[in-house]
């Protein structure tokens, strides 16, 4: 698909002070209220919009990015893997999968907030992501 609309921006005709380009819409541009959906995991309620993330690595080949993950409550006694697959989704949901797999290679749940790390809410991952 993106090389199908690449291959359309590049067939345009020319226009004089006109810039042709596409935008991957994103479930932050269109419904910011999905930051405050409350999600389940067994028995605890949380709201994305309490997500924090940091980049852990950015590989330099492929400039995908393993990153870290804080949650607003205690994950020790919930299976990790349960943990780690609900907030994939809430990544995929707030991306788009294409987004998410194009620019995140993994990601790690941690329990404490790093100290020397600077943090953002997930809202703000998509610009993050395209700056890289």
């Amino acid at each position: 698909m993106r090389q199908l609309i690449l291959n359309l921006i590049e067939s345009a005709p020319k226009f004089p002070n006109w810039i042709i380009s596409a935008t991957i819409s994103t479930l932050s541009e269109e419904d910011s209220e999905y930051f405050e959906n409350e999600f389940r995991i067994n028995k605890i309620n949380f709201n994305a919009s309490t997500i924090e993330i940091w980049p852990q690595h950015i590989d330099p080949i492929t400039n995908k990015a393993t990153l870290g993950i804080v949650l607003n409550f205690p994950t020790p006694q919930i299976d990790p893997k349960i943990v780690h697959q609900t907030v994939v989704e809430i990544l995929k949901d707030t991306l788009r999968e294409k987004h998410y797999e194009r620019y995140i290679a993994d990601i790690i749940i941690h329990s404490d907030i790093p100290k020397d790390e600077a943090l953002f809410e997930l809202s703000e991952l998509k610009q993050y992501l395209e700056d890289l």
